[in-house]
């Protein structure tokens, strides 16, 4: 059967008379650089249970969708589908045609997000700018055969210059650049910041983040080769707590500087003769120092923190009926054991300034005096206290005696933001909690309780600042989980450490890893990290 005639099949078995309606299908921006790959998302926002929709989608000239062999490149998303099946065919030169439908009926789940992502491609010679992307011909359809009509939508392909970065065959690269880069749309290179140091461990936590600001230092991981990086216009508009520093003219670093221990990215071997990349104390070179290249990043922790909190105790805490609490405690926490009953901890690591948006990191352990969110089922939870030496980069900060917070706040030279966790009415009344801006004349926070501080940057969006993050709603399960790495700091002693012992790594289930950490989705032979687990291919 041809493709149109398949179209046209399926949805006059399915379909009667059709309405207009609020509900619909939004087209969503894109960056992509030229020669570049980006991904293009679909989303449908519907308050009535749909089935199956269809919409034509025209892309501008030299932009295109990618293909998997002969396959055009596009998917449905697994959380709003169950056996929904999703048909592609290019109708016209640069209109594709999509049709997703259940043979059984079904509907699609949720009332908004992602429906379907596309891959698209962008020529090498496409100029940059603002391009415009369609939908049309909508169609949404409910399993009782209603049909809806959305309006159409145009959203931006903004086809931006890219920077060309070189990864090394050892996979790693720790970077930094005067341009804000996008790595949301690359499939074989990811960026982290370090937002976290465990002194006890040696190991600096590294959280993944889909767009760095310029000059902000972080670590790139991938393939050996070379990268096209989409670079991003507004790059005032993202913030991270980072333990990376930038240097993009390059620069000398001693072991210990401004009370911070100072670790570079370099190879060295081991003791079976194999080099090894891994983060190594800087040395001090007769009082040279080690030099840092330009557009090179490097780790700079606090080079004392005490260990704090004692192990044997607990702490009895509540979460409302909300399952969100911002707290602090002048005790140290870990939350390791109550993952089972649905009790997660967070620091904030990352501002999108343009959504008003705040990444919040899952961590096991909190040192004391330090404000985090936690995120549970409501109910009475009794934490285990520890011994932690620890830091985070982290904008949550609290007190333990109740106190007064205002709008704004200047620290230490820097302008600040305030938000506090509170509950409010929608617009259909519902109560929803999330966190708003402080009142100018002063916001009551309760004893153990914590509030966000976030950097007001310059040039940053005016509206965006103006209002509550996650336009004061931010509810349990929207929390989207980042891919976390803790990587092993090495010292002399350690120049003859083991590659394995080099990176220590949050492990995906049953996905294979080389000794660098890295993802590999076809192994041969040789030796590998499965399940947290040396596995030998031979």
């Amino acid at each position: 059967m041809s493709m149109k005639r398949l179209f046209f099949y399926v949805l006059t078995c399915i379909c009667t008379t059709a309405v207009m309606a609020t509900d619909g299908l939004v087209v969503k921006d894109v960056n992509i650089a030229p020669g570049g790959i980006g991904k293009m998302n679909i989303e449908l926002a519907n308050a009535k249970p749909y089935s199956a929709f269809q919409f034509d989608l025209t892309l501008p000239s030299g932009i295109t969708i990618a293909k998997d062999g002969e396959n055009l490149k596009a998917a449905l998303n697994s959380s709003r589908i169950s056996d929904h099946q999703l048909h592609v065919a290019e109708i016209s030169p640069g209109t594709y045609r999509f049709l997703g439908y259940s043979l059984t009926n079904a509907s699609i789940t949720g009332e908004s997000g992602v429906l379907v992502t596309v891959t698209v491609n962008a020529a090498n010679d496409v100029e940059e700018g603002s391009l415009t992307a369609t939908t049309a011909e909508g169609l949404i359809v409910t399993a009782e055969s209603e049909q809806l009509v959305p309006d159409d939508d145009e959203a931006s392909v903004n086809v931006t210059g890219a920077e060309k970065i070189t990864i090394n065959k050892y996979g790693q690269l720790a970077y930094s650049t005067d341009k804000a880069l996008d790595f949301s749309t690359l499939e074989d290179v990811k960026a982290f910041v370090a937002t976290g140091y465990d002194k006890t461990k040696g190991v600096i936590w590294l959280t993944r983040v889909k767009k760095v600001p310029a000059n902000t230092g972080f670590l790139l991981q991938g393939a050996g080769g070379d990268y096209s990086i989409p670079v991003i216009a507004d790059g005032s508009e993202y913030y991270y707590a980072n333990l990376f520093e930038a240097t993009l003219t390059g620069t000398t670093v001693k072991p210990t500087q401004d009370g911070k221990a100072i670790y570079y990215l370099t190879t060295d071997k081991d003791k079976d003769g194999n080099t090894i990349i891994g983060f190594y104390r800087a040395k001090d070179n007769d009082g040279k120092g080690t030099k840092i290249g330009a557009n090179r990043a490097y780790l700079a922790v606090p080079a004392d923190i005490p260990a704090v909190g004692e192990a044997g105790s607990t702490e009895a805490i509540t979460v409302n009926k909300y399952g969100q609490v911002a707290y602090y405690s002048a005790n140290s926490l870990d939350f390791t054991s109550l993952a089972e009953q649905g009790v997660k901890a967070y620091t904030a690591t990352g501002y999108d300034y343009k959504k008003g948006t705040i990444y919040l990191t899952n961590v096991k352990q909190i040192p004391a005096q330090t404000g985090f969110l936690i995120m549970a089922p409501q109910g009475t939870y009794d934490v285990p206290m520890a011994s932690v030496a620890s830091v985070y980069g982290n904008m949550f900060v609290g007190n333990l005696d109740a106190t007064t917070i205002y709008k704004d706040a200047t620290v230490a030279g820097q302008s600040y933001m305030n938000y506090y966790l509170t509950t409010d009415k929608d617009k259909n009344g519902n109560t929803i909690i999330g966190f708003y801006r402080a009142k100018e004349d002063g916001t009551g926070i309760g004893k153990n309780r914590s509030y966000l501080q976030v950097p007001a940057l310059a040039g940053a969006s005016a509206r965006a600042l103006a209002r509550g993050i996650g336009g004061g709603e931010v509810l349990p399960g929207s929390v989207e989980e980042s891919e976390i790495i803790a990587i092993r700091l090495l010292g002399d002693a350690d120049r003859s450490a083991t590659g394995i012992d080099s990176v220590e790594r949050v492990y995906e289930k049953d996905v294979y890893y080389n000794l660098q950490g890295q993802r590999v989705d076809r192994p041969g032979k040789g030796l590998y990290i499965k399940n947290g687990k040396k596995v030998v291919i031979k």
